[in-house]
């Protein structure tokens, strides 16, 4: 039985599962890094379930109650952000206190308040569960288990995925610890400068809303290497945008391309090809990845970067070709024209090893980018449930999707229409508290013009037609805590890294290094994610 029909007959019935639609970002940023962390549970619930009030609203709702938030959603707030607040409080009766450190600083501030053991009431954390600092917090009574409060937040139930809730179910105890940040889905595609492929007479060649081939791509990341696209005379462009892992790691391009989706299904059995000694999916990745590096026609800050730094450097027109979502291609259009008016991206959807190849992504296995823990010392647990399950009703849906009504939208003729200047800063933090995972809509701003407006949605839509979740629902493994396999896994990551810079052989991928990694514990790895993946699809 699915570990999700384990949580209780009423959510079950409430949870919709759209298995086209998801989001961002994917990829959020890491809110945690020290496996040392919450050292100091609170005293008052010793990691005991606290079920308080869930009777749809609260007992006493309409008393006063105060809700602190800490969590890396905006380092800007605008007057739009506070009208938006005080509407939210007026409804709730909450008075609500948002500290919101910019993301330089975020993982030190949560750091700080993880060891002084001094919670906010809710709290945002990244969504890589393999960083253990959220389970040893959840162990020592930081945060609460949420089944009981959940059973009365039907739209937190709604608008989130299944294996969202699956992967929070952190201790395998059948309770689920936090709340998701869910984002659409997707099989992100590739934005590249338009205005690149004009000057460097590639324009025919690549048609927006279609793949391109691994072929096509290199004759791409050629021109834009050795032909001036940006007719400064100077040899100062590349055609690849690629940042290292926070641990300084180089990993494969486009994974996707080569047929790396995560854990899938392959003659029966669940794999992730990665680790597959029967296929060659990760060696062809990376022999392309080599050859890219080798020619040249990869930033070739690559190994020591991070992604805002490479962020910054595609913005400034120093890479020509990157991997994105559709929903973000405008405002990073945006960003780059503040540098170079004639700054203009374009978007396709995929890249394929051969033409006729059909485009596929995934890996995006919990649905979530990002999730809020909600503190064992917040008083009233269902009151903060209710805030971020009212922030995704009917009632103001549409007002965190595009500010306040009446100021910076407004209905006419039943259409939302923008009275915003699209040229003026306006404020979206609650649009980064949580999301709707059926609404791509999310990404249209009100200012597009109509034709923008349908350009980009059809574009997220492809981008959410070629997606494939993951089956892993992001499991850990007992085996993956093993001290001998962890190094393993570390030392694995510089010999990627070598390979892709040409300091190893290809060969050596399953000669020496896969074959070592089923030696530290791959074996059993591989045996009890296939047993997981196999409870959880009965």
């Amino acid at each position: 039985m699915r570990a999700w029909k384990r949580i209780g007959t009423l959510i079950l019935t409430l949870v919709l599962l759209s298995v086209t639609l998801a989001g961002c970002g994917s990829g959020g940023e890491d809110a945690a890094s020290d496996n040392n962390a919450a050292t100091n549970p609170p005293d008052k619930t010793e990691g005991t379930e606290q079920k308080g009030d869930v009777t749809g609203k609260a007992e006493g709702a309409k008393e006063k109650y105060a809700i602190s938030v800490l969590g890396n959603v905006g380092v800007e707030r605008f007057p739009e952000d506070e009208l938006l607040e005080k509407k939210i409080e007026e409804e709730l009766n909450l008075d609500i206190t948002i500290e919101m450190p910019p993301g330089s600083s975020y993982l030190e501030r949560l750091q700080l308040m993880l060891t002084s053991g001094e919670y906010s009431d809710l709290v945002l954390f990244g969504d890589d569960l393999k960083d253990t600092v959220f389970v040893d917090a959840v162990k020592n009574g930081a945060f609460l288990p949420l089944n009981d409060y959940l059973e009365n937040a039907p739209n937190l139930m709604k608008y989130s995925y299944e294996t969202s809730w699956e992967a929070l179910q952190v201790l395998k105890d059948g309770k689920i610890y936090g709340i998701p940040r869910t984002s659409i889905a997707r099989a992100d595609g590739y934005m590249i400068r338009q205005d690149w492929l004009d000057k460097v007479g590639l324009s025919s060649d690549v048609k927006e809303g279609e793949p391109i081939t691994l072929a096509q791509l290199e004759e791409i990341a050629e021109a834009f290497t050795h032909d001036d696209p940006d007719g400064n005379g100077a040899a100062d462009t590349y055609g690849l945008y690629a940042f290292a892992t926070p641990d300084g790691a180089m990993e494969v391009l486009y994974p996707w391309t080569f047929g790396l989706l995560g854990w899938q299904e392959y003659d029966g059995k669940y794999m992730d090809l990665k680790y597959s000694l029967d296929h060659d999916n990760f060696e062809r990745a990376l022999e392309f990845s080599n050859k890219m590096w080798k020619a040249g026609l990869v930033d070739p800050d690559w190994p020591t970067i991070q992604r805002t730094a490479a962020d910054d450097r595609f913005k400034k027109g120093i890479t020509g070709f990157r991997t994105e979502f559709a929903g973000h291609m405008l405002n990073n259009q945006k960003g780059g024209r503040e540098l170079n008016p004639d700054y203009t991206l374009s978007y396709v959807t995929g890249i394929t090893e051969k033409e006729g190849d059909p485009v596929i992504g995934g890996q995006y296995s919990t649905g979530y980018w990002g999730f809020w823990g909600v503190s064992s010392q917040a008083e009233k647990p269902e009151r903060v449930v209710e805030l971020l399950d009212y922030m995704l009703s009917d009632a103001i849906w549409d007002e965190v999707k595009y500010g306040p009504k009446g100021v910076t939208w407004e209905e006419q003729n039943g259409e939302k229409v923008s009275i915003w200047d699209p040229e003026k800063k306006t404020g979206n933090v609650f649009r980064n508290f949580i999301r709707r995972n059926d609404d791509p809509e999310f990404f249209l701003s009100l200012t597009l013009a109509p034709e923008e407006r349908t350009r980009l949605g059809n574009l997220i839509d492809n981008c959410i037609k070629n997606f494939t979740f993951a089956k892993d629902r992001g499991y850990r493994p007992p085996i993956a805590d093993d001290p001998k396999f962890i190094e393993y896994e570390k030392n694995m990551e510089v010999q990627i890294t070598k390979i892709i810079v040409g300091d190893l052989p290809i060969n050596d991928w399953k000669e020496k290094i896969l074959p070592g990694w089923y030696e530290a514990g791959g074996e059993e790895y591989i045996k009890q994610m296939q047993e997981y993946i196999e409870s959880q699809e009965k």
